[in-house]
């Protein structure tokens, strides 16, 4: 019984010490990894929807914005996930996955 107790003991000791502990920082979660972009309209062509054009020109075709952000224009701080192995017949933009957005309310100050 105590060989039996001793082994348990030593068995959790090892379990516990294999552990890593670590503080999880997402993207959204730091400032600086926000991009900004404008809302765009593109229901007009076949197969587009609502896409997101970057300040840098890109476009992306965002999976799953939500309604609150369907107006065209409407100014926006994002983080994205590329969603590779989607296809799309709109072809405008990248289509991505996005972790976090929210509307810039102040366009002078991002």
């Amino acid at each position: 019984m105590v060989f039996y107790l001793r082994w348990c003991s030593l068995t959790l000791l090892l379990f516990i010490a294999s552990c890593e502990f670590s503080e999880v920082i997402t993207k959204s979660d730091v400032e600086g990894d926000y991009e900004t972009g404008i809302v765009l309209d593109m229901r007009d062509l076949d197969g587009c929807g609502w896409l997101i054009e970057l300040e840098s020109g890109e476009k992306l075709q965002p999976v799953n914005l939500s309604e609150d952000f369907h107006q065209q224009g409407k100014q926006v701080r994002l983080t994205y996930e590329p969603e590779p192995g989607m296809m799309s017949a709109c072809m405008a933009g990248e289509i991505v996955r996005l972790t976090a957005i929210r509307e810039i309310s102040d366009p002078a100050r991002p």
